[in-house]
């Protein structure tokens, strides 16, 4: 199994070194890099400045115990996957881990062709759950893009919404300057009526003055 080319990186947590070793060798054969880690103190200063995909861990050691690091690990580096080693007497701890966010745990005595198929299984998921929380960050993304683009889109309406009101007015405002124009020319045209009925009447008095 690789990650974008590269073989994904184990970081084997145990303060034994022939149990290391023993584990380091099966899991480069199965196609992994691995990296050891003699203590939980020596692992978490491995895992703040180096890449690593799995964290193997034996819980029961002595310094920091393998929950404490299986804690630290969750709240600081919540893309490792965690896989637990434990003995039987163990195992109530161990589930207890896996509910609490721990990928899975293998007991003691540890059968390695068991212990790749735990690890490529914990690998698998954790490589579906970094792409569904890729899907889920560019599904926010795209959420926010479209809220951006409804709001200039409402900005766009609002800004021709007041142009259009804007030109109502002027439309209004000149067909008040029309109404007034044609009450005028009204107006001026029954006084030109008038006037001409005077004249007539004028004409017609002079007329029968000169008779």
């Amino acid at each position: 199994m690789q990650t974008n080319g590269q073989k994904p990186v184990i970081l084997i947590v145990d303060d034994e070194e022939g149990v290391r070793t023993l584990l380091r060798g099966a899991l480069e054969e199965a196609g992994y890099s691995c990296k050891m880690a003699r203590s939980g103190q020596h692992a978490l200063e491995l895992v703040a400045k180096e890449t690593v995909d799995l964290a193997l861990v034996d819980v029961l050691m002595p310094g920091m115990p393998g929950s404490d690091l299986v804690q630290y690990i969750q709240a600081s580096h919540p893309d490792i996957a965690v896989v637990l080693v434990t003995a039987m007497r163990e195992l109530e701890f161990a589930v207890d881990c896996v509910k609490a966010g721990a990928y899975d745990f293998i007991t003691k005595p540890i059968q390695l062709d068991r212990l790749v198929q735990r690890v490529t299984q914990a690998l698998e998921r954790r490589q579906r759950r970094l792409e569904e929380q890729q899907q889920q960050l560019q599904a926010k993304e795209q959420v926010v893009l479209m809220g951006k683009e409804l709001e200039h889109r409402i900005r766009e309406l609002e800004a021709l919404n007041q142009a259009f009101q804007r030109y109502l007015g002027r439309e209004l405002n000149l067909r008040d300057m029309v109404e007034r124009l044609l009450q005028t020319a009204e107006r001026a045209s029954e006084q030109s009526t008038e006037v001409e009925q005077q004249a007539k009447r004028i004409i017609e008095e002079i007329d029968t003055r000169a008779s």
